[in-house]
């Protein structure tokens, strides 16, 4: 299984962790960021805020008729 794969793995699972769990997607990019390359961590960040969370937000309305 693909890095990528398993990732999207990873974030359904949180995404369908029951609401007493204080697991988040935001926990887990943080988490995931944290583990990148120093000098890479800036620009992804910026890439996870500008684009990343409009796009998962609009991938989960869309697929699972979820409002977030």
């Amino acid at each position: 299984m693909s890095q990528v794969c398993l990732e999207w793995l990873v974030i359904e699972s949180v995404l369908t962790v029951s609401s007493d769990e204080d697991t988040s997607v935001e926990a887990l990019v943080v988490r995931w960021l944290h583990n990148q390359d120093e000098d890479d961590r800036d620009v992804l960040g910026g890439w996870i805020k500008d684009y990343f969370y409009d796009a998962l937000k609009w991938v989960l309305e869309q697929v699972m008729g979820l409002t977030l």
